[in-house]
């Protein structure tokens, strides 16, 4: 049985969707907040992927070099200054997703060997406008790896060129009250370098895990832990790229910090009187796939997400049946 809750006659695009593996809990969680709690990067599946990749980071910067004294070579000194004083105070948040729908694979790794559900998401649904929280694609050998860490280092690097020699060599500081407005822009730039640079540090992952193919929504917070103690100072122009408050759950006899990264409303151009009424709608959700071994009514569970304001939706059962 499949339950298809399109409007009139849109039809569901399931192209660009992928898909996260949880549990009854975490799917009326998830629909009944109308979001998706990113945890701690340290406490995702393979809590070494951050360390490596930062080492990875560490050792490309290290290996990087110009002529002495060239416009290139104080650019990037610029660049190592900023990353080695805020790299610390730059924490990131994460929720995995595969390409693969009722995958058994899944299913038996965090589906609950089929006692949970599969629930696709549509991409544009979890990026932010704002720029707080973002897809990207998870990276499996080191080579990937280090091109993307490159192609950043390289585009950052690139713009600083646009600044004078005498301003290259101005040492990094976050304190804006002593310096030109010139120089408050570069050093905003030499930020986004080290939050773009540990985003994508955030990314990398063993290549034994690489049968996942796994998507990552990511999502950053500033001096997490330190409180009134962190001196960081976040330029103007990024303040509204960081992401909300850091809250805590409990699970499997640890605490794990999570961020909730919410959905937004779509407007409904419509003429159906009932949606109308509603005043606005949530199409985040694709589709949710039932385990083989859950008991959860498919009638229910689509009650349940119109109850949330939830449209365009499938409801079906796995036909996955091997866990």
């Amino acid at each position: 049985m499949v339950l298809d809750s399109s409007i009139g006659s849109e039809t569901l695009d399931h192209s660009d969707v992928i898909y996260h593996y949880t549990t009854l809990e975490g799917l009326i969680g998830i629909v009944q907040s109308r979001s998706i709690r990113l945890s701690h990067i340290r406490a995702l599946n393979d809590p070494r992927e951050d360390v490596a990749g930062r080492r990875l980071v560490d050792g490309l910067l290290d290996g990087l070099g110009y002529l002495p004294g060239s416009k290139e070579a104080k650019a990037l000194a610029l660049m190592k200054q900023a990353y080695a004083s805020i790299a610390s105070d730059i924490v990131f948040f994460g929720a995995s997703y595969s390409s693969q729908r009722d995958s058994l694979a899944q299913w038996l790794e965090y589906g609950g060997r089929g006692t949970g559900v599969c629930i696709g998401f549509r991409r544009n649904a979890l990026t932010s406008h704002d720029g707080d929280h973002e897809l990207v694609q998870i990276a499996y050998t080191q080579t990937e790896f280090l091109t993307a860490v490159q192609k950043i280092y390289s585009d950052f690097h690139s713009k600083l060129m646009k600044y004078d020699e005498s301003e290259l060599s101005t040492k990094y500081t976050e304190n804006v009250d002593s310096i030109s407005d010139r120089q408050e822009e570069m050093f905003a730039d030499c930020f986004g370098f080290t939050r773009d640079i540990l985003k994508q540090a955030g990314s990398f992952k063993d290549s034994s895990w690489q049968h996942e193919n796994e998507t990552r929504q990511i999502a950053f917070t500033y001096s997490f832990g330190k409180g009134e103690n962190s001196t960081l100072k976040i330029p103007e122009s990024l303040e509204k790229a960081c992401s909300g408050k850091v809250q805590y759950r409990a699970s499997q006899n640890t605490i794990i910090p999570y961020i909730s990264a919410e959905f937004q409303p779509d407007v409904y151009d419509g003429d159906d009187e009932d949606v109308i009424a509603l005043g606005e709608i949530y199409r985040a959700i694709e589709s949710v796939t039932i385990g083989h071994k859950c008991n959860a009514n498919i009638e229910i569970v689509s009650a349940m997400l119109n109850a949330s304001k939830f449209r365009s939706f499938i409801v079906k059962k796995s036909a996955c049946e091997f866990v």
